[in-house]
């Protein structure tokens, strides 16, 4: 329940923004290749997705790996993870638990509070878009793929739990490889898109979880 929870309210050491060289923060070329994976995500009418999700910190010996999958359609999502249907319409959220037949219900958070959740998946698509300044890294194989390697550093570094996102973005698809966010705690949470395919038949009612199905409902908007 702790990493599922962490995924949907934080999904992701010793750097701060401070300590960034100029030429590192304001960098057009990463820029660039941003605003294209950008605009080519935004083009999909809805992307469904399998991934794997790494929590690693070497000092507390954790490495821990949960797989999941994802529907995201606009801002709403279903998120399959850890004995776990997480369901996003924008105005509720729920979290289903099949084997207890349990579902708790909760109020939508603020539109600003939800797109700066670094461990919801579905955010791996957007969370670039603002608040960080970049620095374009490298070319490298990650994963058996050319990829760009994109560092992100936060705007407000001082207010974030994390001092940097590292991108990995296929050269010839224009796709996300792998999104590292790395805790100022030590922890490094590592989300790895291992299937992706955009376009898939996807209906708004979808997003919504049917309360029949549960035995017991906690709503938390009461």
């Amino acid at each position: 329940m702790r990493k599922i929870t962490g995924i949907l309210s934080l999904i992701v050491l010793a750097y701060t923004l401070s300590a960034q060289p100029a030429d590192e923060v304001k960098d057009p070329k990463a820029k660039a290749i941003l605003e294209e994976l950008s605009t080519k995500n935004k083009s999909y009418s809805s992307i469904k997705a399998e991934f794997s999700y790494r929590l690693f910190n070497q000092a507390e010996d954790i490495d821990e790996t949960q797989n999941g999958s994802l529907l995201l359609k606009g801002n709403k999502y279903i998120v399959n993870m850890v004995g776990q249907e997480i369901y996003f319409d924008e105005k509720y959220i729920w979290r289903w638990m099949p084997d207890e037949k349990e579902v708790t219900k909760d109020c939508a958070p603020d539109p600003e509070e939800e797109a700066d959740n670094l461990l919801n998946p579905s955010n791996i698509f957007t969370i670039y878009e603002k608040g960080f300044k970049f620095s374009y890294k490298k070319e490298d194989v990650v994963n058996g793929r050319k990829a760009h390697i994109i560092y992100l550093y936060p705007e407000d570094a001082d207010d974030k739990p994390y001092h940097t996102i590292v991108l990995n973005i296929d050269i010839e698809k224009m796709e996300i490889i792998s999104m590292e966010v790395r805790g100022k705690d030590g922890n490094i949470y590592t989300t790895t898109l291992t299937k992706f395919t955009p376009n898939v038949p996807a209906n708004e009612a979808d997003f919504t979880f049917d309360e029949s199905k549960a035995a017991d409902v906690i709503d938390l908007c009461d």
